[in-house]
């Protein structure tokens, strides 16, 4: 097995048959997992009660985070795992890169490539993948290709730090033109794209907003009130117990 997918609750006492976070993380680092990834839903107490996130009773926008959900996989680049990464077939550890790349962890995904390239290079174009992987890295201003990603970290370069904003910078920066600066004109080339993307997003509000005036929509309100009716009863039920 490579990983586990579970929702967890943030509250119970230290009882080891409580179905709590720190007991789920207990059980499973004992079985040879890590914790890759966890999210939060915040749920308000009925005293003040908050918005909710969604169009039903669910979690809202504030309150204190009740559940959430826990991905724990195999940390097979970790010393502690040669014994077991060096059992695995390399179909296996590519599977294990997938499953980091699909939580949005495009660096574990690369460790996996980098520390087993010899294994894997047989059955994988591994420059190809650390391409794809440092794409979905990168911010738009960073070299696209691998190899000239880690050079421009290896090189402590600028695009690794927040850019400031207008206010902060100094009064001769200002003076500073795209043309003078290879990184301000990058910016400057993706302003069409950035237009696009803006008009992109317009057109789909555009159809979701003909989707919820059109006839089909209306029709099928009642099974949308069904289910909305029983996320209701279970998110009144969670925070009775915890107001």
């Amino acid at each position: 097995m490579l990983g586990v997918g579970i929702e967890v609750n943030f509250f119970g006492s230290d009882d080891p048959d409580i179905h709590s976070f720190h007991n789920v993380d207990r059980l499973m680092r004992k079985a040879g997992f890590d914790l890759f990834f966890l999210s939060s839903r915040p749920y308000s107490v009925a005293a003040l009660p908050g918005r909710y996130q969604f169009v039903f009773p669910a979690q809202t926008e504030f309150g204190r985070p009740l559940q959430g959900d826990a991905i724990y996989l195999r940390d097979a680049a970790s010393p502690e795992n040669v014994a077991w990464s060096s059992f695995q077939k390399p179909e296996k550890l590519l599977k294990l890169a997938a499953l980091y790349s699909l939580v949005r962890l495009p660096d574990s995904a690369a460790e996996i490539l980098v520390n087993f390239r010899e294994q894997l290079a047989s059955i994988f174009d591994i420059e190809t993948g650390l391409n794809v992987l440092t794409d979905a890295a990168r911010a738009d201003h960073m070299p696209s290709t691998y190899r000239e990603y880690i050079a421009a970290f290896e090189a402590d370069n600028p695009c690794f730090y927040p850019r400031p904003s207008t206010q902060e910078r100094p009064a001769q920066d200002s003076a500073v033109s795209a043309d003078d600066s290879p990184v301000l004109k990058e910016c400057a080339d993706q302003e069409p794209a950035k237009n696009e993307v803006r008009a992109e997003s317009e057109r789909l509000h555009a159809e979701l907003r003909a989707i919820y005036e059109s006839t089909s929509w209306r029709i099928t309100a009642p099974l949308r009130w069904v289910s909305r009716y029983a996320l209701a009863r279970i998110s009144h039920t969670v925070r009775r117990q915890h107001s």
